[in-house]
């Protein structure tokens, strides 16, 4: 990967991102099938990590002194208090995002880490964890997906650089390959009704934790929808954790009639494809 100067009022051709993502290696593919998590070095370089952090931040209505005015604090009437300023969808208000979003690079290392000939993009977000902020508690990714089967993933990029004290996000190695057990009925109390074979509980005694690691920006875990994943401690800084992640999943993964607030009211059939302008095909192999 050649770092390049990149400005923000560029277009993001296949060739230009080419420049500032690199590709996945056949050993990072390994990694990952097997621990359903990998930690990705210097996977957007610098220069274009700076550009994703500026633009984060106007997305999500970023204002120093009072942080995120456009993020959630609440996803739904759950009765909870969030620990981590959290905004969704930011490709849809910001065009550098939505190039980068629902580009081809990103869409094939996806595709290639989850050993699949094309992808759809589910969404992307800002979880930026304030200083002081608490910590995230273990989980999986699937329980909020409406899907017929779990072949989707995470992509969590450091915008800045990031010490263990900030607590960046820690995965539960090989908990991917318990059985997914999708629940029959959805729990009217909560927005996601968890379905798993095993509890969080059971898979921090029975799988190795990853560290709390130093990443630099650019630096990329990507994890599967059922690798268990949180963090040991919040932010014990005065520095913000700010982060940009994407999801995406198989192209032909079929619509389950299931509660999630980025798939309701869109006429989505159960039993049949995604196929809705939010979730575009983003790779094709060739």
């Amino acid at each position: 990967m050649t770092n390049v100067m990149l400005s923000d009022t560029d277009v993001l051709t296949d060739e230009i991102l080419r420049k500032h993502i690199r590709q996945v290696t056949a050993d990072e593919i390994a990694d990952y099938q097997e621990n359903g998590v990998v930690k990705l070095d210097g996977f957007i370089s610098p220069e274009l990590t700076a550009l994703i952090l500026k633009h984060v931040q106007a997305a999500a209505g970023y204002v120093e002194d009072e942080g995120l005015t456009d993020a959630f604090t609440d996803l739904d009437s759950r009765g909870e208090t969030r620990t981590a300023w959290y905004s969704t969808h930011l490709h849809q208000k910001d065009d550098f995002l939505r190039q980068l979003a629902t580009c081809r690079p990103l869409g094939e290392a996806h595709a290639k880490l989850l050993g699949v000939k094309s992808v759809r993009l589910w969404s992307d977000s800002t979880n930026t964890k304030e200083p002081g902020g608490e910590r995230t508690p273990w989980h999986q990714d699937m329980q909020a997906f409406p899907w017929d089967r779990t072949d989707g993933a995470g992509m969590w990029v450091a915008l800045v650089e990031m010490t263990p004290e900030m607590a960046p996000l820690q995965h539960l190695k090989g908990s991917h390959k318990e059985p997914w057990i999708e629940p029959t009925e959805q729990d009217p109390t909560k927005i996601f009704t968890p379905g798993a074979g095993i509890t969080a509980e059971e898979a921090l005694a029975k799988y190795e934790m990853t560290p709390s690691y130093h990443l630099n920006p650019g630096d990329t875990i990507c994890h599967h929808a059922t690798t268990f994943h949180g963090t040991e401690h919040g932010n014990e800084t005065d520095r913000i954790r700010w982060t940009w992640i994407s999801q995406r999943f198989t192209a032909d993964i079929k619509y389950i009639d299931k509660r999630n607030t980025r798939s309701d009211g869109l006429g989505l059939v159960p039993g049949k494809p995604l196929d809705h302008e939010y979730f575009p095909v983003v790779y094709q192999e060739d």
